[in-house]
C-alpha cells in the first residue's frame, strides 16, 4: 500500500500488476475505453517506471498479468482503519484479469473489514456480470453472512453524458453497499437526477429523495478538472494574473482583483461555462441528499486551480459501512 495525495482517500493498492514476456520488466497495463483515458496518468508513469508500454490495445498481448499476494496480506495486517482505493494503476475488472485474482481481492477485503475499499471502474459490465454470478459469489466465503460487501464502495467514472447514460445503469445494476460517481476529467455538462432517486423528479421540489424509506441510489459524487500538458480546451481552468486578463489576452492598467476575481491567488480560474457544470453537479447532490465532493479545478498541476467552489471546500464523503 502507498500513502497517497488524491484527496478522497488514505492509501492506494495495486495488488495486480503485469510482467513483460519478453523482457521480464514489471508494471502495469490497461487499455483506454473512453474520452477521459486520453492524458491516462497511469499509462504515463508505466512508460517511465513499468514495462515501457503504453495503455493500448496493441500492447495486450506482450504482457502476462499476476497477483500480488503481499499485497493482500499487507492490507489484512493493516490494523488502523483506513480508506483503500483500488487499483489506482489500472482497472481492477479489466478483461483479461483472471476470475480466480479477483475472487481473492474480494476474499481479501471481505476479511479486512475495518477498512472501506473504493473501487473505480470504466467496465461496469464486467462487474454487474462477475459480482451477480453465483458461481463468482460462491468462492467468496461472506464473514458479514450478506451480500454485497458493507465496507467495499462501487463507483464508475463518468466524465462525459455519453458515459454516464452507458455506466450508471450498469452501476445500479450491481449490488453495491455504496455506490459512486467518479466526474473526472469533466469534460461536459451532465444531468444525473434521475439516477440518483428513484422516485425522481419529487426530490426536485425540495425534499431529498422524498417516501418512507427512500434513500439515494447513487451516495457520492467526485467532481474534478483534467490536469497536466494535455490539451486546454480539455481543461475546465485558464491562465489569469494582472499581467494576462482571462484566456491569456494581455491587458494594460487592471488591477489583479478586477482581472482575476475567481482565481483566489492561484494565477487560474475556471472557465465561465466550467464553472456552471460543476455547480450543477453539487446542486444536484445537494438537492437529493447526496455527498458531494470536488477534488479540484485542475490545470497544469492537481493544486493549479484549487479547490474552492463559490468560497468554500467541499469535501462530503458518503457514510462508512465497514465494520
Amino acid at each position: 500500500m502507498n500513502k497517497t495525495g488524491i484527496e478522497w482517500t488514505d492509501f492506494s493498492s495495486n495488488p495486480l500488476y503485469v510482467v513483460d514476456k519478453e523482457t521480464g520488466k514489471r508494471g502495469w497495463f490497461c487499455e483506454k475505453v473512453s474520452p477521459g483515458c486520453a492524458n491516462c496518468y497511469a499509462s504515463a508513469l508505466n512508460v517511465r517506471r513499468g514495462t515501457g508500454h503504453v495503455y493500448l490495445p496493441a500492447n495486450r498481448d506482450k504482457v502476462e498479468w499476476r497477483l500480488n499476494e503481499r499485497e493482500l496480506q499487507a492490507i489484512l495486517r493493516r490494523r488502523k482503519p483506513t480508506r483503500i482505493f483500488m487499483c489506482d494503476m489500472t482497472d481492477l475488472f479489466h478483461e483479461d484479469v483472471p476470475d480466480v485474482f479477483l475472487q481473492q481481492v474480494f476474499v481479501t477485503m471481505e476479511g479486512a473489514r475495518r477498512h472501506t475499499f473504493q473501487v473505480l471502474t470504466k467496465r461496469p459490465e464486467r462487474m454487474r456480470q462477475l459480482l451477480t454470478d453465483g458461481a463468482f459469489r460462491s468462492g467468496i466465503e461472506s464473514a458479514f453472512g450478506s451480500w454485497p460487501l458493507p465496507n467495499v464502495h462501487l463507483g464508475v467514472s463518468v466524465e462525459n453524458q455519453r458515459m454516464a447514460d452507458e455506466r450508471i445503469p450498469m452501476l445500479l445494476d450491481t449490488p453495491a453497499a455504496v455506490r459512486f460517481l467518479s466526474c473526472e476529467p469533466l469534460l461536459g455538462p451532465l444531468d444525473v437526477r434521475r439516477w440518483m432517486c428513484s422516485n425522481w423528479p419529487y426530490h426536485e421540489a425540495g425534499h431529498g429523495c422524498g417516501g418512507r424509506g427512500q434513500q439515494p441510489r447513487i451516495s457520492w459524487v467526485i467532481v474534478g478538472g483534467e490536469t497536466g500538458p494535455g490539451s486546454a480546451e480539455r481543461k475546465l481552468v485558464e491562465r489569469c494574473d494582472h499581467r494576462f486578463g482571462f484566456g491569456g489576452v494581455a491587458t494594460v492598467s487592471i488591477d489583479p482583483p478586477d482581472c482575476c476575481p475567481g482565481c483566489h491567488g492561484t494565477g487560474w480560474r475556471p472557465k465561465p461555462q466550467a464553472l456552471e457544470w460543476v455547480r450543477s453537479l453539487r446542486d444536484q447532490c445537494v438537492a437529493a441528499g447526496v455527498a458531494f465532493f470536488f477534488k479540484q479545478w485542475g490545470g497544469r498541476t492537481p493544486t493549479s486551480g484549487g479547490r474552492l467552489l463559490d468560497g468554500r471546500e467541499w469535501d462530503e464523503m458518503p457514510e462508512t459501512m465497514g465494520a
